[in-house]
C-alpha cells in the first residue's frame, strides 16, 4: 500500500490539470465562436440543473458512510442491501428530473427576459437529459468510493470527462454549435457506464435484490438535503440574481473568475477526495480524542493552504483573466479581492464538513435554513448597490456566521464530546497569524514585484510571474505561521499522515 495516495493524488492532479486546460480553451472559444450572451446561457443553465441535484436529498453522503463497516467486515447481505437502496432511489430520481425538467421549461424566459428563438429550450431539455442519464452512475461510484477505489473511478470520469471537453472544443471551434456541445456529453456518460459496469461485474460478487432495503440511509439522506439545499442556494443562486440584476453578460465575466476558483477548489478536492475514505474508516474505529486531534492537524494545514491560496488568486486572477479574454472581461479589484476571500473560507471549512459528515451528523437541519436567509437577503439588497460584490458579501457573510462557527461549534459539541472554547482558541491564533501573513505577503508585494504589466503580456511572460508570486507568497506565509509551534507539529503529522496511509 505504501506510495498509493501519492500516487492517487498525483493521478488525479494530472487529470485536473489537463481538463482545466480544456476547459480554458472551450471557455475562450465559446466566446470567440458563440458569444459571450451564450457563454452566460451555457453558465446559467449549468448552475440552473444544480438544484435538480437536490434530488439525490443527500444520498450519495449518507450511503457512501453507511458502506465502509459492511465493506470492512465482507457483510455480503448489507452490502447488497445498501447497493439496492441507492440502486432504486436513484432510477426514480432520473425520471423524475426528467419530469421536472419538462415542467421547468416555461420558466427560462423568466429568468433570461424575452426568449426569441426556440433555441434555449432546447438547450435546457438537453442539459436535463445528459444530467438524469449521469443519475444511472451513483450506484457504482459510490460503492467503488467507499471500498477504497479511488484510482479506478478517477481514471474511468477523469479520461472520459477529458475526451468528452476535447470533443467539445473540436465542436466548438469547427462546428460553432451549442446543441451538438451538449451532446457530447452523452458519449462521457456512455463510457463512463461501460467502464463501471465491467469493473463491478468482474470484481464483486454477484448482488441479489432480496427485497431488504436500508432505511438508515434514506433518514440520513432526508437529513442531508437541507444542507445539500443551502448549498445549492449558497453558490448556484449568484448567477440567477446577477442576471436578474445586472445582466446576462455580466454572468459571463463572473463565471470566468469562478472558473479560476473551481480550478483551484478542484486541485484542492484531489487531496480531500483521496483522503476522504480514510477518514471515514478512521470515524469508525477510532475513538474521539484521535479524530479530534486528526481534524486540527487538517484545520491548521487548511488555514495555511486557503491563505495561501487566497494571496496567489487576488495577485494573479485578473492578469490571467487578461490575457485570456482581453480587457473587457475584467472585475474590479474590490470584488476579486472579495473572490479570493471567499476562495479561502471554501478551503478553510473542509475540517468541519468531512468530520462532520463522517460522524453521520445531519441533525443540524436548522442550520442551513439560517444559511440561505442570510445569503438570499444580505445578496439581494447588497447587489443593487454594490453589484457583483455585494453578492459575494453575501455568501462570505452566510460563510462566516453559520459555516465558521455555529456548525463548527455543534460538530464540536455533538461528534467530538468538547467545549467550543478549544475551537474558539485556535480559531483566534490561526486568525492572528493569517492577518499577520496577509500584511507582510501585501507589503512583498510592494517592494518585490514591479513591471507587472509588461510581465503579462505573453503567457511566458504570466507563467513567470505567477511564479514569482507564489514564491513570495509561500515564503512569507510558511515564515509567519512557522513562528507557531503547534503549526509545525501539525505540518509534520500531515506529511506523516499521507506517507504512512498512503
Amino acid at each position: 500500500m505504501k506510495g498509493v495516495l501519492v500516487r492517487n493524488i498525483s493521478l488525479s492532479l494530472v487529470i485536473t490539470i489537463t481538463s482545466s486546460v480544456l476547459s480554458f480553451l472551450i471557455n475562450k472559444y465559446f466566446i470567440l465562436n458563440l458569444g459571450i450572451e451564450n457563454l452566460g446561457l451555457m453558465r446559467l443553465f449549468t448552475q440552473s440543473i444544480f438544484f435538480l441535484a437536490l434530488l439525490d436529498m443527500g444520498l450519495s453522503t449518507a450511503a457512501t458512510v453507511a458502506f465502509y463497516k459492511p465493506l470492512m467486515d465482507d457483510d455480503k447481505l448489507k452490502i447488497s442491501s445498501l447497493y439496492y437502496t441507492v440502486k432504486k432511489f436513484y432510477e426514480k430520481i432520473s425520471i423524475i428530473v426528467l419530469v421536472l425538467g419538462l415542467i421547468l421549461t416555461p420558466l427560462i424566459s423568466m429568468l433570461i427576459g424575452e426568449v426569441k428563438t426556440i433555441y434555449p429550450y432546447i438547450y435546457w431539455l438537453l442539459f436535463i437529459l445528459v444530467l438524469s442519464m449521469n443519475y444511472h452512475l451513483m450506484k457504482f461510484s459510490i460503492l467503488f468510493l467507499a471500498d477504497q477505489k479511488y484510482a479506478f473511478v478517477t481514471v474511468v470520469s477523469g479520461g472520459s470527462l477529458i475526451l468528452e471537453k476535447a470533443l467539445q472544443l473540436f465542436v466548438i471551434i469547427y462546428f460553432q454549435s451549442f446543441v451538438i456541445f451538449i451532446l457530447v456529453g452523452i458519449l462521457g456518460f456512455l463510457l463512463r457506464y461501460l467502464f463501471y459496469r465491467y469493473h463491478y461485474e468482474s470484481n464483486y460478487f454477484k448482488m441479489k435484490d432480496v427485497g431488504v432495503y436500508d432505511k438508515s440511509i434514506q433518514q440520513g439522506a432526508t437529513k442531508m438535503i437541507f444542507h445539500k439545499l443551502s448549498n445549492m442556494i449558497v453558490y448556484n443562486t449568484d448567477y440567477i440574481i446577477i442576471v436578474k440584476f445586472i445582466g446576462l453578460s455580466t454572468v459571463g465575466i463572473y463565471s470566468s473568475y469562478l472558473m479560476l476558483t473551481s480550478l483551484v477548489m478542484t486541485v484542492i478536492s484531489i487531496l480531500h477526495n483521496v483522503l476522504d475514505p480514510i477518514v471515514g474508516k478512521l470515524v469508525a474505529k477510532e475513538s474521539d480524542a484521535f479524530n479530534l486531534d486528526l481534524w486540527f492537524v487538517f484545520f491548521r494545514v487548511c488555514f495555511f493552504i486557503g491563505c495561501v491560496v487566497g494571496l496567489v488568486f487576488y495577485k494573479v486572477a485578473t492578469p490571467f483573466v487578461v490575457l485570456w479574454l482581453g480587457d473587457d472581461f475584467v472585475l474590479l479589484g474590490v470584488a476579486v479581492s472579495l473572490i479570493a476571500i471567499n476562495l479561502f473560507f471554501d478551503i478553510v471549512k473542509w475540517p468541519m464538513e468531512i468530520f462532520k459528515y463522517k460522524y453521520a451528523f445531519y441533525n443540524d437541519i436548522h442550520l442551513p435554513i439560517i444559511e440561505v436567509i442570510i445569503n438570499l437577503t444580505i445578496s439581494i439588497i447588497l447587489v443593487q448597490y454594490l453589484g457583483i460584490a455585494g453578492v459575494i458579501i453575501g455568501t462570505i457573510v452566510s460563510n462566516v456566521i453559520v459555516v465558521v462557527f455555529l456548525k463548527t461549534f455543534l460538530v464540536f459539541k455533538r461528534c467530538f464530546k468538547v467545549g467550543i472554547y478549544v475551537y474558539i482558541l485556535e480559531l483566534v491564533k490561526n486568525t492572528f497569524f493569517l492577518i499577520l501573513s496577509g500584511i507582510t505577503t501585501l507589503y512583498l508585494f510592494d517592494v518585490i514585484l514591479v513591471d507587472v504589466t509588461n510581465m503579462t503580456r505573453s503567457w511566458w511572460g504570466l507563467i513567470s510571474y505567477i511564479a514569482q508570486v507564489i514564491a513570495v507568497v509561500l515564503i512569507s506565509v510558511s515564515l509567519v505561521f512557522s513562528l507557531r509551534s503547534k503549526f509545525r507539529e501539525s505540518s509534520m503529522k500531515f506529511v506523516k499522515f499521507i506517507t504512512q496511509r498512503g
